[in-house]
């Protein structure tokens, strides 16, 4: 599952069954802004960009870490993609603040991460299209949706 807009008081009752260990968190230098990555299962990540008491969006690393902490992460990290390793508390190079360009660049952390996400390729369904996201992966299994575009499907190992 892919998020941009989920708030993380209701992710965290979802996500009660599995390990919260680390989260991501990446900043947007033309905003100011931060998003919650959290990597989930090898399988799912999600985007969050609301804090559980205040609507609003992150504006400091110091709230996104609050945040983290009170949802259950014992490691929150920040950093940007410089060759295939992360950099503590870098910037993101003027990453566009929309919902899939957000994507696309956490995606594109991943392989430094050592983070492959795998899905079946009978899992693809492209029949939706949701805010230039053009493909959606739905795991039978758990009934669940999740949003793959195109641009990234090299960081995603089809079976």
């Amino acid at each position: 599952m892919i998020d941009g807009y989920i708030n993380t008081a209701s992710l965290k009752e979802r996500f009660e069954q599995a390990p919260l260990v680390e989260c991501y968190g990446v900043r947007f230098e033309d905003s100011d802004s931060y998003y919650m990555v959290i990597p989930i299962d090898g399988k799912r990540i999600v985007l969050s960009t609301w804090r559980s008491e205040v609507k609003k969006p992150f504006r400091r690393a110091e709230s996104l870490i609050k945040e983290a902490e009170n949802f259950g992460f014992t490691s929150t990290k920040f950093g940007a993609f410089e060759e295939e390793k992360i950099a503590s508390f870098g910037k993101t190079n003027a990453i566009a603040t929309d919902k899939l360009s957000a994507l696309k660049y956490c995606l594109s952390l991943f392989p430094a991460l050592g983070i492959k996400l795998k899905i079946k390729r009978t899992d693809f369904d492209n029949s939706k299209i949701d805010e230039g996201i053009d493909s959606y992966f739905r795991s039978e299994s758990e009934g669940e949706k999740i949003l793959v575009c195109d641009l990234i499907k090299g960081n995603v190992e089809v079976e």
